[in-house]
Parts: structure tokens; sequence; C-alpha cells
């Protein structure tokens, strides 16, 4: 009889003529309202035991449940794997009221994976031949190894005797013929990353076969629906369109589920079934979560993450181990945090002499606090503030295998504080972390949430502390704003001053102990992925020593270099001097004998011009002289002429030469 009336509460759920609309958050644009069909399970009511399941399971998986420690079941799990077990056994009937779609938005930590992996291993068990049914797509490669650990403890727990189901893994971890062979088996479940899926689906030597899926399973569908390029949802229009191929149910998963028309428009949902976890739609998160904002300066934030270290490792209760996730917004900003931690934390361990007395800092070098700023200078005293605490770094720059690893340790405990970027805030199920801290505020609500959600998980109470600055706290207002609840159960959280005070004289080398380990890392003399340990602060303390000596010795050098240098140009200004002096002395001497043979050639012009007057002059006499005895000589030949005319003219004249000699005797 319960049976029954629990059939006809489903049968309800699927009629939208007897569903009371609830407001919703308003549409991005103009489209087809999505979300006419809903039911709103309240993430705070009590878990179900699987033995009050209606209608039940079946013997082998409840018993399979109870051994992978899957009892009771929450909330979201209970609404869910219900339905979802009679839409497999309706599958056939296209025009069953079970024959649709289902979107799940429900907080972090409630167990939307198991929700969807119960119901699809229940119907399973009856193949009969192994075949692609089950296609299950995550965007990372972290969440879709999470997700098989899922469906294989399950497979492991079934009874001896139930249907050996097959499980393939196709994220990249292997070879891509390795999986290429292993896909060749049919497993009967598949999961997979987008680009993985493409590679064996549309790829030169394609190997998938969809004919005979069942469940096309979304896991962080707002996500993947940002990552069309992989061309997931062509493959699923191409493996669900085929002549004679069943149209598999497409089931969608999120704890921030989206409300964009468009996008939904593209997955072509069949008289879709929503879950919501609040009557508005929006976002919520978990019950058990207690939410902080910190105001604090950019420049105390490393401090600030060091006091709340310690308010965990005080509140946490005896025989637990803390857990703490920080998370930053960038790569480079979680590893210089994680090791500026680390520095902070092993300097308690190294007792490190005190230093002299040092000059007051100016306010620029004080503003080097933060790690995503520069700092630098040599070794420290030890900070007795730092908690005794394993901090390690978990991002995009380890390899997959170190990621791995290093999970392990932090769920072991052997791990307190993981300093990561955005890589883990999706999905990843780390049990019993006690406090999520938020270096940077983020932009987004869907960040926020899937951030916090960290912690707060399966039940238990968690806290997140977000630092907020002082230009930050609006848009910080308006971003919870846009959730169910985040803001209305936010509370602010007190931090002493002197708790984040940067003139402490322990943190100021601390930081000159980051900029070396830095440096070390980029000469390669210090791994960058592996956590600082007491050899490698060792090995930082001697390089600033060596460093402090080679500046000490390089200022001598220049010292006695710029000292040569001044010797050289006084001795060069001298030799100048003298030079031109000399120089001087030399032109006055070639001005002197250029002086004197002017003179010389003056006189020498002079003397020519006397001696040239003076011979003009002797010329001149010897021509007038000349002039007067040739007037003479034509005088006294005038003469001579006269007379001889006279004589011609009284008697004979003689011959000439007789005449002449008369003249000349007388």
């Amino acid at each position: 009889m319960a049976e029954a009336e629990h059939l006809l509460q489903l049968r309800a759920l699927l009629t939208p003529q007897v569903v009371e609309k609830v407001e919703k958050p308003a549409k991005v644009e103009e489209g087809p309202d999505w979300t006419n069909r809903y039911c709103v399970v309240d993430a705070s009511s009590p878990s179900t035991p699987l033995g009050s399941l209606r209608p039940p399971l079946r013997a082998e998986v409840a018993e399979a449940l109870q051994r992978a420690k899957f009892d009771p079941l929450f909330p979201i799990q209970a609404a869910v794997i219900p339905l979802l077990a009679k839409c497999a056994e309706s599958a056939r009937d296209p025009d069953s009221a079970y024959c649709c779609d289902v979107c799940v938005a429900a907080p972090t930590g409630q167990g939307k994976t198991l929700a969807y992996a119960v119901p699809i291993v229940q119907a399973l068990l009856d193949r009969l031949r192994p075949a692609v049914r089950a296609l299950v797509l995550l965007p990372t490669r972290d969440l879709a190894m999470q997700v098989f650990r899922v469906f294989e403890s399950l497979r492991r727990a079934l009874p001896s005797g139930s249907t050996p189901l097959r499980l393939q893994l196709a994220v990249g971890a292997k070879a891509l013929a390795q999986e290429r062979r292993l896909l060749l088996e049919a497993p009967d479940i598949l999961v997979c990353t987008p680009g993985r899926l493409a590679e064996h689906f549309l790829g030169r030597d394609a190997c998938l076969d969809f004919s005979k899926l069942r469940w096309f399973v979304v896991d962080e569908a707002d996500r993947l629906l940002t990552q069309t390029y992989h061309r997931w949802l062509e493959i699923l229009d191409r493996a669900t369109s085929g002549a004679g191929t069943a149209r598999p149910q497409k089931l969608l998963f999120s704890a921030t589920m989206t409300w964009d028309p468009r996008k939904l428009a593209a997955l072509k949902l069949l008289r879709p079934l929503y879950f919501f976890s609040s009557r508005s739609g929006q976002h919520a998160t978990p019950a058990q979560l207690r939410q902080h904002w910190v105001r604090c300066p950019a420049a105390s934030k490393p401090l600030a993450v060091l006091h709340l270290l310690e308010h965990v490792l005080e509140t946490v209760p005896d025989g637990e181990a803390p857990k703490v996730i920080v998370f930053c917004q960038s790569v480079n900003t979680a590893h210089r945090l994680s090791r500026l931690l680390q520095i902070c934390c092993a300097l308690r361990k190294v007792p490190f002499e005190e230093e002299a007395e040092e000059e007051p800092k100016t306010e620029d070098e004080m503003v080097q606090a933060d790690p995503d700023s520069a700092a630098a200078a040599p070794t420290a005293p030890t900070a007795p503030t730092a908690p005794d605490v394993t901090v390690a770094e978990f991002s995009s720059t380890l390899q997959q295998a170190e990621r791995n690893q290093l999970l392990k340790r932090f769920r072991r405990g052997q791990v307190t504080c993981l300093v990561c970027s955005d890589v883990v805030a999706r999905g990843i199920d780390i049990p019993e972390v006690h406090a999520v801290v938020n270096y940077s505020a983020p932009s987004h609500i869907q960040t926020y949430i899937h951030r916090v959600g960290r912690t707060a998980r399966a039940g238990k109470v968690g806290h997140t502390f977000t630092f907020v600055t002082s230009g930050d706290m609006a848009r910080f207002e308006t971003m919870l704003r846009e959730s169910a609840d985040c803001w209305d159960r936010i509370s602010k959280f007190p931090i002493p001053k002197e708790a984040i005070d940067c003139h402490e004289r322990w943190w100021t080398p601390a930081l000159r102990q980051l900029q070396r380990c830095l440096d070390l890392e980029t000469k390669g003399k210090v791994s960058s992925t592996r956590p600082l340990r007491l050899e490698d602060l060792n090995q930082v303390a001697e390089n600033l020593e060596e460093t402090e000596k080679a500046k000490k010795k390089k200022t001598e050098s220049k010292e006695r270099e710029k000292g040569i240098m001044k010797k050289q140009k006084e001795k060069e200004k001298k030799s100048g001097i003298k030079k031109q002096q000399k120089s001087k002395e030399r032109e006055n001497s070639q001005d002197k004998e250029k002086g004197k043979k002017r003179d010389k050639v003056k006189e020498k012009e002079k003397s020519q011009e006397v001696k040239r007057k003076k011979d003009g002059k002797r010329e001149k006499e010897t021509s007038k002289k000349a002039k007067g005895e040739t007037r003479e000589v034509q005088k006294e030949s005038e003469e001579v002429g006269g007379k001889k005319t006279r004589l011609e003219q009284t008697t004979e004249p003689e011959s000439l030469l007789d005449f002449l000699r008369g003249c000349g005797s007388g």
C-alpha cells in the first residue's frame, strides 16, 4: 500500500498540471520555460535509511550500498534514486510519464554522484551482453577519476553471483592506443572527459558504438556547457540519431545549474524534470556551512591565513586531523603563498639567530607581505606565531600522479593545509575538511558555491572564510545576494590587529627568504613542485649568506674600481692640463716662430723695396745722365754740323774723314 502511495506521488511530480509554480530567476532571453516540472528537495531534511526507501532497491544493490557504507541516503539521493529506477523500468515505453530527462541542482556534498550511479548499476544487473549503455561525461580528469571510483566501489561491493559489470575510464591517463584496446572490449559504463571522448568517437580510428546507449550523464553540466568546443554535443546528436537507436535518457547534475535557454536548448531535453534545493531555484549552500567574511588589507593576507590556521587547530576536536583548503585566484599566487606558509612553519622548527637591529623600513618595503608582490632579503629569526602544520600546493603545475598522491596524503591527514587554485573547486570529494579560505573574493557566485562546497560535506559542519578588502565589499555583497541564502547566513569574523601586523621583526626576513627560495627554484637548485623541507630552508639560509658575501665582495670591488677610476680620472685630468699647457706653449712658440718668419719676410720685403727704390733712383739718375750726355752729344753734333755747314759754305768740303779728323784735332 505504501509503495502504491509513493508511486502516485512520483506520478504527481511528473504531471505539470498539478505542480504549483514557484518564483524563478530572470531568464537570459526569451525562450521555453525549462523548469515547468520541478521538485523542491530541502537539503536540511533528515537522511533516509535504505530500508525506508520506496520503492525499495534490489537486495544485491542495497547490500552493496551497506558494504560501501552509503547508508543512510541524503535527501537528494532519496528523491532521485527511486525516480531514476522507475525511469529505467519504463525506458521502452515512450508514452510513459517516466520517459523524461532529469536535471538535478543540489548543494555540494549531497552525494549527487551516487544519485545516478545506483539506479544505473541496478538496471545493468539484468543486461545480457556487454555494450556501452551508460556514458558519464565530466569536465576534468580529477572529477572523472573520482566518479569512476564511486562506480568501482559499487561494483566491488556487489555480492558474488551478480552480473560482472565492466567499467572503463578514458581521461588520457593511458596511451590512446591502450585505451582503444580496452574500449573494444565493450564496457557497460564509460566515464570520460570531453577531449578523450572526441578522440575515440570522431578520430580516425573510432572505436565507440553508442547504438545501445541508455544513459547520457552530464556531471557538472554548467561547466561542460561552456566546453562545447570539444564537440561533445555533436557526438551526442550523432550517437542518438541513428536508425534503430533508442533515445538515451539525459541526466544533468550540478550545484550551479545554468538557466540559459540557449544552452539548455542545445541539449534537446525531453520533458525535463528539475530537482531544486530552494523554492526560488537559486543556488544554495549546505545547511551545516558556517560562512564568514574577513576584512583584511592585501599586504596582511598571509598573516591572516596563519591566524586562521591557528584558529582551526584550536577548534578541531581531539583525535581529528585538521584539514584546511586555501583557494587562490591564480597558480602563481598559490605557489608563492604555499612557499611563504612553508617557510613560516619551518622557521618555528629551525632556531635562527636574531639579526642586528636594522634601520626602519619604508612603507614601500612593507607592502611586500602579499605573495603577489616582490620581496627579497636574508635569513630570518624564528616566527613564534607560525602554526605547526604541513602545507602543500595543489595546482595544475603538478603531474597527475603527484596530484593523486597529494590528495591521498591530505585525506589521511598527513597534510594540514592545501593551497590551491580552482583546480579542486569543483566536485572533488575530500571528507572532513574543517575550513575553506578564499584568499581573494571570487568574481562569480558559481565559483563561490563550488569553493565553499569543499567543506560541510556529508552532513558535517564546516567553516568558510573569505578575505575582502574595503573596495571589494559592495561587489561581494551583490554577488552573494544572487544565491538563495549566502548573504543572509554570512557573518564577519574579527581578526586581532596584532595578528596581521606586517612590522613584526621576523616577517620581513621571512619574505626575503621567500624571494631567495623562488630564485633558487628558477636556477633549479630547489624543486618548485616539492614541499619545502628543512634542508631546503637551510640551503636557502646558506644561499642567503653566500649571496650577502658575494654582494659585499661585489660592493667592495665596485668601490675599488671606483677609486681606481677616480685616480685615473684625476691623473688624466692632470695630464690633460699639462697637455693643454704644453699645447699652448707649443702654439705660442709656433706663433712666435711664425711672427719671426713674418718679420723676416717683412724685413726682406722692406729691404727689397728699399733696394728697388735705390735701383730705381740709380736707374733714373743713370737714364737722366745718359739723356744729358745724349743731349750734349746731340748738341755737340749740332755744333759740329753748324761748323761744317759754315765751312761748306766757305770752301770746298774735304772728305768727311778729313773733316772729322780736322774737327778732332781742333
